[in-house]
């Protein structure tokens, strides 16, 4: 008899099948649009922990934390963040 063959990658090491990449970002993408409250919190903790550590750059820190909240806001539109 012979092996049926899976369109996934398997490691042999470990024999897990890998998922494809797209798959895995599709994933990640609905996880995110399901969490975006929690994203973006941890964005503002993340802003709060840089402007401690890095003094001058506020402005800059600011306009970072939201241009990815919102790239965040964006998920749920099924927008790419690639504009």
């Amino acid at each position: 008899m012979s092996a049926v063959r899976s369109p996934y990658p398997v490691d042999s090491a470990t024999a897990v099948r890998r998922e494809s990449p797209v798959s895995m970002f599709d994933k990640a993408k609905n996880l995110a649009s399901s969490n975006k409250d929690k994203i973006k919190g941890g964005i503002d903790k993340g802003k709060g922990m840089i402007k401690d550590k890095v003094g001058g750059h506020d402005d800059k820190v600011d306009q970072g934390a939201e241009m990815a909240k919102d790239a965040i806001d964006k998920l749920d539109d099924g927008e790419s963040s690639n504009d």
